[in-house]
């Protein structure tokens, strides 16, 4: 929620893809949260959907930092799935070897995204969007 705050002129609801490429490259927060990774795979909406969504995973904590939901819907407990995770130079050398960071052309994490989606449905869940 904090990270929410300070930057919450570069959170814009409904953008988690863009959302964290916004703050890996118009804010500090490379430099001042080390710790962070940049995750996708699936937020739960309601019992046993998960829409495709785009996080932090604190590595200190264990847990996730999600700015965009934290900004719109702070304070609610939800589960995630996590089908790939980067650290910060990994994720920026994953964009820019496929000019974009968007799970459906970027095959870096489309391939994970896509593993998660087979988990899913032989476990009774459901990952869409």
């Amino acid at each position: 929620l904090a990270l929410a705050q300070k930057y919450q002129k570069a959170i814009k609801p409904k953008e988690c893809y863009d959302n964290i490429v916004r703050l890996l490259l118009d804010t500090d927060i490379m430099a001042l949260y080390s710790e962070l990774r940049v995750a996708y795979g699936g937020v739960e909406s309601i019992s046993g959907l998960f829409i495709r969504h785009a996080f932090f995973l604190d590595m200190d904590s264990g847990k996730v930092v999600d700015p965009t939901l934290s900004k719109t819907r702070a304070g609610e407990v939800r589960r995630y799935l996590i089908a790939v995770d980067f650290s910060f130079d990994e994720f920026l050398e994953s964009m820019a070897k496929f000019e974009s960071a968007d799970p459906e052309i970027n095959l870096d994490v489309r391939k994970e995204m896509e593993h998660l989606l087979s988990w899913c449905f032989q476990h009774g869940m459901a990952l869409v969007g």
